[in-house]
Order: structure tokens, then sequence, then C-alpha cells
């Protein structure tokens, strides 16, 4: 698991480092830690991004939730074995946290790897991100 958050650290920063953002991380907690459920968590991003992680299994659903503030909004994409399985928007109020998450059937999530993407509509905009598979 360490060298999973060590990978995704480093990707979320090269992430932000590529949308020109520098180490961008926000101070706030905007989703709390997704427990031993939880494949993925995300916190205190900036503009652009996104991670990618493996341990995904085919024979539970799956629930991507995003939060985000800084007015404006961001979309978000999730891909599993190179096939996008999900697309939405969230709304990011100026002050407080939007939150937007969806919830896919068992076997859209394929098992091994997927990635999740973040297009923020400005730079400024904060943003979390957790992937669970509840038992």
């Amino acid at each position: 698991m360490r060298r999973t958050q060590l990978a995704l650290t480093a990707l979320v920063a090269l992430g932000a480092i590529a949308a020109g953002t520098g180490s961008a991380a926000a101070d706030d907690v905007l989703l709390p830690d997704p427990g031993e459920d939880g494949l993925l968590w995300v916190t205190g991003q900036t503009g652009d991004g996104g991670a990618v992680s493996a341990g995904a299994t085919q024979y539970r659903r799956t629930v991507l939730t995003v939060a985000c503030k800084g007015g404006g909004h961001v979309k978000v994409t999730m891909q599993s074995l190179d096939t996008q399985v999900a697309e939405f928007s969230v709304r990011c109020p100026a002050r407080s946290a939007g939150v937007g998450s969806v919830t896919l059937d068992q076997g859209v999530v394929q098992s091994g790897s997927f990635g999740v993407g973040i297009h923020a509509s400005k730079q400024t905009i904060q943003w979390a991100l957790t992937v669970v598979q509840p038992r």
C-alpha cells in the first residue's frame, strides 16, 4: 500500500507541474479517509490532475466521489483497463465544498488498474477524490 501512495503522490505532483500549477496542495481536506474499503484517496490538489491505482476487483460495485471548491466546476472521468467507465461534472462553490459521486455496478470496473482524471474549469479550484469498493 505504501508504494501505491508514493506513486500516486508522484503522479498527482507531475500532473500539477504539467498543468503549470507547481506543487499546488490545498490546505483543506475536502473528503475524509475512505477507510478499509478505499482503493484510492487523493486530498488537497489544485487545478487539472488525477491519479492511477490498481487493486480493483470486478466482483464489487465501485463508488467514485469527488469534492471541490473555488468557484467553477470539474469534469471527472474514470478509466478501467483503457475503457472509460464514468464521466460526470461537479459544481465547485466559491467557499464551500461541492460533492459529486457515481456508483458503478459490479463488473463495470474490471479487476486490475484504473485511472481518474480531473479537468478543472479554473486552475485555482481545489479538489479531492476517493474510490471505494464497499464490501
